[in-house]
């Protein structure tokens, strides 16, 4: 509002059960040239409260005090886009329209972002402001996460009377994770299998064996502009 913009929050919240949902924004401008997405995540990641910040001004460094965590990852990239726009409003230089979208839930895998309506956008350009490196460089090929779960239910049996009716949950998981390729698995993706678990489903002691994998770490490939 102190930019002079009219910003506009989704409900996201609702869907989450979060104090906010994503916001939305646009700056008009006066080129005719098509508008410009800037998008930074609002969470960060947890403890996102009771952080102990010290400026350094003599280094020109802000941190945290080493006791929680900073948060810079994304309040940086939420600052350097309004302190970019505060710069050309100041300039009084035209420009052309600038969308904003500030997501919630980034850190829980994109969470806010999922829920957008991007029907929205009308850019077809956009810079997410979500990355560290070199000023005046940004990734065209960034780090990517698909996560799955994989549920194998088992069957209980009497190991008397009917063993061979019983189904054997974690040799069905333990058969199936000896077949998957793990670490690299090729030269832009990575593979492991991150958490195993094993519940009792009811009463009626039907085994089940959960376990998740994360592949596709893209390499993260910049480029000068």
């Amino acid at each position: 509002e102190e930019l002079g913009i009219k910003a506009y929050t989704d409900d996201a919240d609702k869907v989450y059960d979060s104090e906010v949902g994503n916001v939305y924004a646009v700056w008009k401008g006066e080129d005719a040239s098509s508008p410009i997405l800037l998008s930074a995540h609002l969470d960060t990641v947890a403890p996102g409260t009771g952080k102990k910040i010290i400026i350094d001004e003599d280094k020109g460094v802000i941190k945290s005090d080493g006791t929680t965590v900073l948060g810079s990852d994304d309040v940086a990239g939420i600052v350097e886009i309004l302190e970019g726009i505060r710069l050309v409003k100041e300039s009084g230089k035209k420009h052309r329209t600038v969308e904003l979208l500030f997501p919630i839930a980034e850190e829980a895998y994109t969470k806010g972002a999922a829920v957008f309506d991007y029907t929205k956008i009308n850019a077809k350009e956009a810079y997410c402001f979500d990355l560290s490196g070199n000023v005046g460089t940004a990734a065209i090929k960034s780090v990517s996460l698909i996560s799955f779960e994989v549920i194998v239910n088992g069957k209980a049996s009497h190991a008397g009377f009917a063993p061979s009716e019983g189904i054997n949950a974690i040799a069905i998981a333990a058969s199936a994770i000896a077949k998957i390729k793990q670490g690299q698995v090729d030269i832009d993706s990575t593979l492991n299998i991150v958490d195993l678990k094993l519940k009792w489903k009811n009463a009626d002691d039907i085994r089940v064996y959960l376990f998740s994998f994360i592949p596709i770490a893209k390499i993260k490939k910049q480029e000068k502009q």
